[in-house]
């Protein structure tokens, strides 16, 4: 039931990095407007929640679900409502929406994203339902985590949708990656404030995407001047080290069988108005076979010679 005690709440303000494609209730309506809905920051949430539970239950895929659980709610029997709550109702005006193409060498398919500079409110709160604050802190710490590394809608894995708050901008590259360990800490540590678990390395082989020293590499990339020549150069150089041998196609994913890319790539401003890729690359298996070791370390070694990069140490 409802409590009456004053809960917590925070509001923040976004900005789009890079191009965002989204899809929502008013553009498929034909209203010319493109939706800054829930569902999709919430379906990021959970995606890089599980990459970091699973290190700390090893993988356990039932330990998982039940954490996730706990903090985002559930429809299943006793799931109960989320504790935190997401507000992001915001609907782009079309002055911040052009049209964008996506897809590499597929330049007459374009698509409606809203531009870079936009910004979007995001509010969490605790839920009054449960009259108190647990688990408020948890999801703040994984909405951290989820806009430094990931993005938001469609090609979000390869830089598109990215965004950060438009108080927060990096120093440097070392800057960027101590603030990127530290929110990783910082997620690992609230989350094991709800368990009887340590944060602790995963021992095992992860079946999914796991934030670990043993099956993720994270890196930052050099500098650009703009977002435009970013993608273009990230997009060159998967198509280049798929060519060469050096990226496996099971890391990029695929259409048939259906299965994401393990390669996810987010941009992220620097003070300086350059901005970097934030590179996460994972060693899990995929719906066309396990990634091997070899096959890992090949590709981060191919990112870190195309793109300088600066490797984010993780404990």
């Amino acid at each position: 039931m409802e409590n009456s005690m004053e809960l917590k709440s925070l509001t923040f303000e976004f900005e789009v990095v890079t191009p965002m494609f989204l899809a929502g209730e008013k553009q498929k309506k034909g209203q010319g407007r493109i939706e800054f809905r829930v569902p999709s920051l919430r379906g990021v949430l959970r995606w890089w929640f599980r990459a970091l539970a699973g290190g700390l239950v090893d993988g356990d895929v039932k330990k998982i679900v039940k954490l996730e659980t706990g903090v985002f709610g559930g429809s299943g029997e006793n799931a109960g409502q989320s504790r935190v709550l997401l507000r992001a109702g915001t609907l782009i005006d079309r002055s911040e929406i052009d049209s964008f193409h996506p897809l590499p060498r597929r330049e007459n398919v374009p698509f409606d994203g809203i531009t870079p500079g936009t910004k979007l409110q995001v509010t969490v709160s605790s839920n009054p339902y449960y009259g108190d604050d647990a688990y408020f802190d948890t999801r703040l710490s994984f909405l951290e985590v989820a806009w430094l590394l990931g993005g938001l809608g469609r090609r979000s894995r390869r830089g598109f949708g990215s965004f950060q708050p438009v108080a927060r901008k990096f120093l440097t590259r070392d800057d960027l990656a101590s603030t990127i360990t530290e929110a990783i800490d910082g997620a690992r540590q609230t989350l094991g404030e709800h368990t009887e678990h340590n944060v602790s390395e995963t021992a095992s082989r992860p079946e999914f995407p796991t934030v670990s020293q043993k099956a993720c590499f994270i890196g930052i990339g050099k500098e650009y001047g703009g977002w435009e020549d970013l993608i273009k150069d990230v997009m060159n150089a998967i198509h280049e080290g798929i060519e060469s041998g050096s990226i496996s196609q099971k890391i990029i994913g695929s259409l048939n069988p259906r299965q994401g890319s393990s390669l996810v790539v987010a941009a992220k401003s620097l003070s300086n108005r350059r901005i970097v890729p934030v590179f996460s690359l994972f060693l899990t298996k995929t719906a066309t076979g396990q990634i091997t070791e070899e096959e890992w370390e090949r590709a981060a070694r191919f990112i870190e010679k195309n793109f300088d990069v600066v490797q984010v140490p993780l404990r």
